[in-house]
């Protein structure tokens, strides 16, 4: 119990003092490729859905364990609101873990351009009490995945010093959270792998 009231101070702390799209909010989180990209508090997950956030494709998140109720009363939900309205979309939860793709997007066989989205809201709904909690709002950011590549190619070319395997957590993941916002670090270092393999 202590140790959770620690984590919310400090993540209260963190949103008083830092700006919303501050690297550090993203850097704290751990992943492996075995475990994947995981939350361990409610309070990281709604860190990392605030500001803007990054989709390239589809992204698996590992939810906080314990935190969350999955049925078909409780489940996750993304709200897009427009400027003319709002379209909500049911969140995917596989194996315990949130899926979030690009196709937030497509919408009766079109794709929006994130423009048009004015904000994202990440609920987490129970129907039993209809109360619908906020993880996050945030702005979407859905660049071309060949588009990005190149820029993290010029990147690593511009960084001499740089190894391949520290190139994700000390170059590729500051410069992507700074341009476009919170990014999947195994969708970037699935990425990173294919420049490699160029």
């Amino acid at each position: 119990m202590k140790s959770r009231v620690a984590r919310e101070f400090v993540l209260s702390l963190k949103e008083a003092l830092l700006p919303p799209d501050d690297f550090y909010a993203t850097s704290v989180r751990t992943f492996s490729e075995e475990e994947g990209f995981s939350f361990p508090t409610v309070y990281e997950m709604q860190a990392f859905f605030r500001g803007k956030v990054l989709l390239i494709g589809e992204a698996a998140f590992k939810l906080p364990p314990d935190a969350f109720v999955l049925d078909e009363a409780h489940y996750f939900s993304f709200e897009l609101e427009l400027s003319d309205g709002v379209i909500i979309k049911r969140g995917p939860v596989k194996d315990g873990n949130l899926i979030v793709s690009d196709s937030l997007r497509y919408i009766g066989g079109h794709v929006l351009d994130p423009a048009v989205i004015k904000a994202v809201r990440l609920l987490y709904r129970d129907q039993t009490t209809g109360v619908a909690q906020q993880i996050g709002v945030f702005q979407l950011a859905c660049p071309d995945r060949q588009l990005v590549a190149d820029e993290l190619q010029q990147l690593y070319q511009s960084q001499s010093n740089a190894r391949p395997n520290s190139f994700l957590h000390d170059h590729a993941m500051p410069y992507l959270q700074t341009c476009y916002g919170n990014a999947h670090p195994l969708v970037i270092a699935g990425i990173i792998e294919e420049m490699g393999k160029r």
